[in-house]
Formats: C-alpha cells, structure tokens, sequence
C-alpha cells in the first residue's frame, strides 16, 4: 500500500485539499526533523575541529616536553629529564587517543553527512511531487470549470437568441401598432410609393 492510499485510509476521504494538507503537514514535520538532525551534524562538525586543535596543541606540548627533557639531558639533570620524558610520553599517549577519537569522529561524521544529504533528498523530492500533484489537480479543477462553463456559455446563448427573438416580436409589434395608429398599410404603401417616385 503507497503513501497516498495509507493517507487516504488514514484521513477516510478522498478529498484533495485534505490529502495535500496532510502531506504539507508531514513533509514539515519531516523538515524540522531534518533541522534537529541538522544540529546534530553541526555538533559533530564542532567536536570534530576541537578534537583537531587539541591533536594540533598536544603535538606542541610533546615536542617542547621532548625539547626540554634533551635540554635537561645536556645540563646533566637527570631527575628534571626523566619527568619531562614521563610527561612527554603521557602527552603522546593522550595524542593517540585523541587521533583515535577524531578518526572515529571522521567516520562518523562521515555516515551522518551521507544520511543528511539522502534525507534532504528525499525531502525535496516529496516537495517536488506534492508540488506536480497540486499542479495536476488545479489544472484538472481547471479543466472541471472550463467544461462547466461551457454548458452556462450554451444556455446563456440560448437566452440571449429567445432575448432577441422576444425584442424582434416586441418591435414588431411596436411598429404594426404604430402603423394602426397612424393610418392603414394601404397609407404606409402609398407614403412609401411617393418617396420613392421623389
């Protein structure tokens, strides 16, 4: 069963305007889900450009702590160089850690990326139907009135021939009646005959 028929299950109608409703309403929700997503990727995005900086610093931190313990070294402490290489390589442990976190990060930020842009694919291409579908409607709703039209533009006609039919009887009359008035036919014939000879 498609998306249209379960709507029009669900809603019980076969009613346009309502399934279109139902649709712009369930492609809204599925966009502002999509906008929480959104924020979800961003985070990620964020974490995973602190995580970078933080690679960047430790990496610092370690070469100095390696810079200082060689220092110590030359200048025969032993003690200071040994704590130096203790925390040198505490610093390298965590630098492991955080590159093993930020490729974790990578991949997934990776998988989330791929899923939003399929999501909002689909986002669009709903829209993008809902669209032609209301297009198809109006342009059938269109064709219902132009057809409807036509039978009123056939009856109109039909009035406006009985109309003139009616006016041509009425002036008709009018004028026999002008003609009783003002003389007999045989008067209007002779008035005619003279100002034709004239």
């Amino acid at each position: 069963m498609g998306f249209v028929e379960r709507l029009k299950s669900f809603f019980g109608k076969n009613d346009t305007e309502d399934l279109e409703v139902a649709l712009h309403v369930h492609i809204e929700s599925a966009t502002e889900k999509l906008r929480a997503f959104s924020v979800t990727v961003n985070r990620m995005e964020a974490e995973q450009v602190v995580t970078s900086e933080r690679i960047h610093l430790i990496e610092k931190e370690a070469s100095l702590l390696c810079e200082q313990a060689e220092r110590a070294i030359e200048e025969n402490d032993e003690r200071k160089a040994r704590q130096l290489l203790e925390t040198s390589q505490a610093k390298k442990n965590q630098l492991e850690s955080s590159k093993a976190q930020l490729s974790q990060l990578n991949v997934t930020l990776g998988s989330l990326k791929a899923d939003y842009s399929a999501i909002q694919q689909l986002i669009q291409e709903a829209k993008d139907k809902l669209h032609s579908l209301i297009r198809r409607n109006q342009n059938a709703l269109a064709k219902q009135h132009v057809g409807s039209m036509s039978a009123y533009d056939v009856e109109v006609r039909r009035v406006i021939e009985r109309m003139k039919d009616e006016i041509l009887l009425a002036e008709a009359k009018a004028e026999l009646a002008s003609v009783s008035v003002h003389g007999s036919l045989d008067d209007e014939f002779e008035k005619l005959e003279r100002e034709k000879n004239n």
